[in-house]
């Protein structure tokens, strides 16, 4: 894995993930991407996930997962707070999803929250909003 920082915009995992036998992942199943510019929101990003994980969005639900650091999406409910330097929590488990900068770590409650993403010096977990956040 490469060098994240915590704060650090050039953290941001995006494209190329690999799934728990080395596959690629595509895009419709697991994503990172910049919130727009258009609505102001590219210091945050996204984490789409097909659930369960690794499945097509077309063939499951949607989770998403937020890594707003600025607090862009002021008033957006979340499950969690975000935590850009986390501690895996006792019983969280590697779902198998990497890319080159980060790993895709789960607690035991599978998501349900936040998801965890493991960087070489350091760890952050993204949560849940308890709706979906789009930009109109």
């Amino acid at each position: 894995m490469g060098a994240g920082a915590g704060a650090d915009e050039g953290a941001l995992p995006i494209g190329g993930w690999k799934g728990p036998h080395g596959e690629d992942v595509p895009e419709t199943a697991l994503d990172v991407v910049r919130g727009p510019r258009h609505c102001e929101w590219q210091s945050m990003a996204f984490l789409h996930v097909g659930w369960p994980l690794g499945t097509d969005v077309a063939q499951g639900n949607l989770r998403q997962y937020l890594r707003d650091r600025e607090g862009v999406v002021a008033g957006v409910r979340m499950r969690s707070p975000l935590d850009l330097n986390a501690t895996l929590p006792e019983g969280a488990f590697f779902s198998g999803y990497r890319n080159d900068s980060a790993e895709l770590w789960l607690a035991e409650d599978q998501g349900r929250d936040a998801v965890y993403l493991r960087f070489a010096d350091h760890t952050e977990r993204w949560p849940r909003p308890v709706g979906p956040v789009m930009c109109g």
